[in-house]
């Protein structure tokens, strides 16, 4: 089937550099979807030399032909979402109405959310690693049913009334087992009532251009953003030390409202190596010089917290199963221009690991039963690379030979190359791939 849209995901636990493969794919693309997470994402970006960090935006809000869209699926900060909003206007950028359609059905993080994660990621007896944005307690609020979306913020009566239902229970949270101070119902609806107002003209219903419209939903190229990585999936994800949404590529419809599922290129985009921030088990994570080195090297701190992210070397098991959930057609793979100049490079080609019964097995592919902290990572060493290409602009043969193992390890092909933090710095290596959706 012809690939007539692209959802790209984070093929690992996130941080894989996702905001630049979208942002340099969104040129080519209609519109630009987020679809899950919230404010705890964090995608960088580096256009013509400027670092810009983006939370909810999505990535490809820099092109002047594509819209932009925060579907459903994303939980807001209303506060959060307008200083975004006030900072690229102040830049220079078009921010109107026109350019960017929010979800009137998006829910709202609120004061009693953002105060409930703190309090648990203190003061809870298992440190899942959260942001403290808020994130977690706003979707639980979605299954409950008692969420607040952005179209109640433009009625004081109905959002004073949303607030009222939520806050006897989160109160009482906050102070009897937190030993918080309550938030102020009133206090919470004038603020957020303000912020309906601002951000008013940017709600629409755009399902309806879709659905009403059988020519714009047959031919517009669709370019669906994940934020974090399929490791982080509330269901399929390493849990429980997971993010609070739907990373996998099949999130991208239920947070869009927008079906093209079938003719979806999904894209994974990977490091070349593996982080993580935050807790969690970690197979391949370096404790040495290496480790450090590569931290240092890929500035790797979080975009939105300034967590140091754990590193280690790339886990073949792990992408084996984000192939497998994810349904991944090809890989767009960052940063090798991290790992150059580090001498041998390793994989992990398969787990060992020793079961009940004292068994010995060989694990070629993780599974969410599987306990990441009993597996003893088997890795294989490749010889690194001292620069990305030669002097005649090609790929040095060692990364090359790099390239070429993953794909045979994945049976995947890996179509785009990251080379460095700018705009400029990716290489094509599969045009095929990705068909006419680069036309």
């Amino acid at each position: 089937m012809e690939k007539t849209s692209l959802i790209l995901v984070g093929a690992q636990w996130g941080d894989e550099g996702k905001g630049k493969i979208t942002d340099w794919l969104s040129s080519h693309m209609d519109y630009c979807v987020r679809y899950q997470g919230g404010h705890n994402a964090g995608h960088t970006l580096y256009i013509d030399g400027k670092k810009t960090v983006l939370h909810l935006i999505p990535s490809g809000i820099f092109h002047a032909k594509t819209i932009a869209i925060i579907g459903s699926g994303v939980v807001i900060s209303p506060s959060h979402l307008w200083k975004e909003i006030e900072e690229l206007k102040a830049s220079g950028l078009n921010m109107n109405p026109e350019k960017l359609w929010i979800s009137p059905n998006a829910p709202v993080i609120t004061s009693f959310h953002q105060q409930l994660d703190v309090a648990r990621e203190a003061k809870g007896d298992v440190k899942i690693g959260t942001t403290g944005k808020g994130i977690g307690p706003t979707y639980e609020d979605v299954a409950a049913r008692k969420s607040i979306h952005l179209k109640d913020l433009l009625d004081i009566h109905v959002l004073t009334a949303k607030l009222k239902n939520i806050a006897t229970e989160k109160n009482a949270l906050l102070q009897l087992v937190y030993g918080m101070n309550p938030v102020s119902v009133e206090e919470e609806a004038k603020t957020l009532f303000e912020y309906g107002q601002k951000l008013k003209n940017y709600l629409k219903n755009f399902q309806n251009e879709f659905f009403n419209d059988s020519e714009k939903n047959k031919n517009s190229k669709i370019l669906y953003e994940g934020a974090q990585g399929i490791l982080l999936d509330l269901k399929f994800g390493t849990y429980p030390y997971v993010t609070s949404s739907h990373t996998v590529p099949m999130g991208a419809h239920f947070g869009a409202g927008i079906n093209h599922y079938e003719s979806c290129l999904k894209l994974g985009v990977l490091k070349a190596y593996t982080t993580r921030v935050g807790e969690g088990p970690f197979p391949t994570e370096l404790f040495d010089s290496m480790g450090e080195t590569i931290q240092t090297k890929g500035k790797e701190f979080g975009a939105t917290t300034g967590r140091k992210r754990r590193c280690g070397w790339l886990d073949m098991p792990l992408l084996r199963y984000a192939i497998q959930v994810g349904h991944l057609d090809a890989f767009a793979m960052t940063k090798v221009d991290v790992m150059a100049e580090l001498g041998d490079v390793k994989i992990c080609t398969h787990y060992e690991y020793t079961d009940e019964t004292n068994s010995h097995k060989k694990i070629s592919i993780y599974s969410n039963d599987l306990d990441l902290k009993k597996v003893r990572p088997v890795f294989q060493t490749l010889p690194g690379w001292d620069a990305v290409v030669d002097q005649k602009g090609q790929l040095t043969k060692e990364l090359k030979h790099y390239l070429d193992v993953v794909e045979s390890e994945l049976k995947r092909p890996i179509s785009l190359l990251g080379t460095g933090v700018g705009r400029e710095d990716l290489m094509i290596l599969k045009p095929q791939v990705f068909g006419s959706l680069m036309s």
